[in-house]
């Protein structure tokens, strides 16, 4: 697009914004906040300047977004917080395309909230519908309408909250979609995710990829800055299809360019190793076939004699809350393992259930940024009703219940609509759990095949058993 129709279109935005401010209309009737029955646009004539090739979601379909999010929410929220962050998702739609600073500055004329969040929404909306029927190629190609919600998502700052466009909802729900065979570990900031775990026997192990290893573009785009879960969508992809990845390797002097084939890749949900009088036990993420092979597990171990645990939840994202229920139980008996907060701030016991099958012996368990959900909550309990000693790195501080709501385009927005407390009422979400004893994880370590938090934990139950 032009110089001179970027300034076009701040223009025509500011002053439908100023006339819709002007204007005294009624708020719009409230609908149903279900996203499967989102209106359409109001005429014929409306649909008809949406682009065929990529239809664009109208104001009325982003408000429903706008209203679930105000109903929904776990958290009360004010719609100014939301209105702000459209408008903002339309100023940088425009900057993209090289308006001046000085025509930015106009946008922010929007009306102020005036407490009805209809009538707050109607200036907006009619500025939007406005100009993406205008400029309907523009609008489709930025795309706008994905702008506008992934800002209006990200003002919720919750981990869970997030807006998904259409094509990782693809990959999410189609079981053809493969990977290559890596655990990746959240980056601090400004840095690129690393790769935490290689699995042996597959693509990337046999591609050379190494613990260690810093992913800094996928298919030539840099994805540093970008969350985990979408970098993990751009690698994955349909089963022998090839993705190219540029690596940041310590020590090397340059970026390495690898292309690999995606593949299924099925790894051990639980993998259990005995070394003397101590198990090691690592459970990937907590799916349904956990329980029963946890149980196999502790009677072999009970035959072998072991005499102390060490529980690995590094790297497990969580999973099914009954599943969490059974494990947890299997350690602690029918004990509160957590506490459930729904959005009016009713609190609802998560209690374990009654099948304890592991005795009163020391117990170590590792955690990392990774340990997410689930994880969280059995590692909390396992310190408060067993003294396990946690060892490694704070948890992810993602718990929560989200609900996925599906869109007219194929995007869907996933909502935190419940959050968990630990078993005596100490913050989870946003917060994570701290180990006892913090031990990191270097890039060097990974390389050097070391395991500096393994290593801790296995030095205290040593000294526990003496």
């Amino acid at each position: 697009m032009s110089h001179r129709l970027a300034r076009v279109l701040i223009l025509f935005l500011a002053a439908l914004l100023l006339l819709a401010s002007a204007c005294s209309a009624s708020p719009s009737t409230p609908g149903n906040s279900r996203l499967s029955s989102l209106p359409t646009p109001a005429t014929a004539e409306d649909a008809a300047t949406q682009n065929s090739t990529a239809p664009l979601l109208n104001a009325a379909q982003l408000q429903a977004v706008y209203r679930l999010i105000l109903q929904r929410f776990v958290d009360r929220i004010d719609d100014a917080i939301l209105l702000e962050a459209a408008v903002r998702g339309v100023q940088e739609s425009l900057a993209d395309e090289g308006a001046l600073p000085l025509d930015l500055d106009v946008v922010d004329l929007a009306p102020a909230a005036n407490g009805d969040p209809d009538r707050d929404w109607l200036a907006f909306a009619r500025s939007y519908d406005a100009l993406t029927q205008k400029y309907p190629d523009w609008a489709a190609q930025v795309p706008l309408d994905h702008r506008v919600l992934t800002r209006m998502m990200e003002s919720l700052a919750d981990g869970h909250s997030l807006f998904v466009t259409p094509e990782e909802v693809q990959r999410r729900n189609e079981t053809g979609y493969s990977g290559i065979g890596i655990r990746l570990a959240r980056p601090s900031s400004g840095q690129a995710p690393r790769i935490a775990e290689v699995f042996p026997g597959t693509p990337a192990a046999q591609q050379g990829l190494k613990a260690g290893d810093r992913i800094v573009a996928v298919e030539g785009q840099a994805i540093t800055g970008l969350p985990l879960a979408q970098v993990v969508d751009l690698i994955r992809g349909p089963q022998g299809t090839t993705v190219s990845l540029e690596l940041e390797r310590l020590g090397a002097s340059s970026h390495l360019q690898v292309s690999i084939t995606r593949h299924a890749v099925d790894i051990p949900l639980v993998l259990a190793v005995m070394e003397g009088p101590i198990g090691y036990v690592r459970i990937r993420d907590f799916s349904d076939p956990v329980p029963r092979m946890l149980v196999n597990v502790a009677q072999e171990f009970e035959r072998q004699g072991v005499r102390a645990w060490v529980l690995d939840l590094r790297g497990n994202p969580g999973g099914r809350v009954n599943v969490v229920q059974a494990v947890a139980g299997m350690f602690v008996g029918a004990r509160q393992i957590g506490i459930e907060v729904n959005r009016t701030r009713e609190r609802a016991p998560l209690v374990a259930q009654d099948v304890r099958l592991v005795g009163d012996v020391p117990l170590a368990v590792l955690i990392d940024g990774e340990s997410t959900s689930g994880a969280e909550i059995l590692s909390a309990a396992l310190r408060e009703y067993r003294q396990a000693v946690l060892v490694g790195e704070r948890t992810a501080g993602n718990v929560a219940v989200a609900e996925e709501h599906p869109l007219p385009d194929g995007s869907a927005i996933q909502l935190t609509v419940r959050r968990f407390l630990g078993p005596s009422g100490g913050q989870l979400d946003r917060v994570g759990v701290q180990p006892d004893l913090a031990v990191p994880m270097t890039d060097a370590d990974l390389a050097a095949g070391r395991d500096p938090q393994l290593d801790k934990a296995v030095e205290v139950l040593q000294d526990r058993l003496r």
